[in-house]
């Protein structure tokens, strides 16, 4: 039977809006893998898993604080985490200060009463141009305890590249260096600093893939670079290779987590943008950018 029939008959109670939400929240599971479509035909000895929703922000904020401006995906007493759009900066730089996602959640968070409700701080940093789950703590104690545990939690990511990796999965394990010109490289034999990325290959189209990508060490442009060296730049990604595109083609889709105050298991997890999908229509060209050291700025 399809996954909405075998829904509708172990779930007579939930209604259809809600199995809607939860397939787009990435919150049914099918043979432990997140489905977002519930025609999919189900065959014996699937197991389908139905997780618990991410608390109800609307329990923790007051509605007189209206919309936030960035989606919401958890929220708690201690944790927000919010889906970042590509082109808005995580914390502020030199360049700027006011628009950033962590500007933008204080100024909405400034309407509640108690001063201690307002505090937010950024536990990690993405990409301007990258997307995705962006993490929050609600107090200093609680960053640094999240910071302590960082290279603990299980961070995954969905990247759209031009090419077909070598293998349907598999490691790169380059050490990697920044240079002047703010360029991320390979470093040789003894330098740089130990980078490790994981990927496996979801679906390939049109002379692109889609791979799902693993960190188990957390530098910068890790996976724009170590993608980049097996033939399979990030697509949009003109700094390293990339063909042309509305936006780099790489987003922040899970985070499983210790909690710092519960100590229990937590996942966050952030939908595909719709442009993944148009990026793997056939008929898209690659075409590989000349680099120009004067001009190269932080992505």
């Amino acid at each position: 039977m399809a996954l909405r029939s075998f829904l509708r008959f172990g779930l007579p109670g939930w209604k259809a809006g809600t199995v809607r939400r939860r397939l787009r929240q990435g919150l049914i599971l099918l043979d432990g893998k997140a489905v977002r479509r519930d025609d999919i035909r189900l065959a014996p000895g699937q197991v389908v898993e139905i997780l618990s929703r991410p608390d109800n922000p609307a329990g923790i904020f007051p509605a007189g604080l209206g919309e936030p401006p960035l989606e919401l995906l958890y929220a708690d007493s201690a944790l927000i985490a919010v889906n970042k759009p590509s082109g808005l900066l995580s914390v502020a730089s030199e360049r700027e200060r006011e628009r950033t996602a962590v500007r933008l959640m204080r100024d909405w968070l400034g309407g509640l009463k108690r001063d201690d409700l307002r505090e937010l701080h950024a536990a990690h940093r993405l990409d301007r141009d990258a997307s995705g789950i962006l993490l929050f703590a609600r107090s200093l104690d609680v960053r640094r305890r999240l910071v302590a545990d960082w290279r603990n939690f299980e961070k995954k990511y969905l990247a759209v590249t031009d090419g077909v990796p070598p293998a349907t999965e598999g490691s790169v394990e380059i050490p990697l260096r920044e240079d002047k010109c703010l360029f991320v490289h390979m470093a040789g034999e003894g330098g740089g600093e130990k980078a490790r990325t994981r990927y496996r290959l979801l679906k390939s189209s049109g002379g692109r893939s889609l791979l799902e990508v693993s960190l188990d060490t957390g530098r910068k442009h890790q996976i724009r670079v170590h993608l980049a060296h097996i033939g399979c730049p990030i697509t949009g990604d003109r700094r390293y290779g990339g063909s042309k595109a509305p936006r780099l083609a790489l987003h922040a889709a899970e985070l499983r987590l210790v909690h710092p105050d519960s100590r229990r298991s937590l996942i966050i997890r952030a939908p595909a943008p719709p442009v993944f999908s148009r990026l793997l229509r056939p008929g898209r060209g690659n075409r590989t950018p000349r680099r120009n050291c004067a001009k190269g700025k932080r992505g």
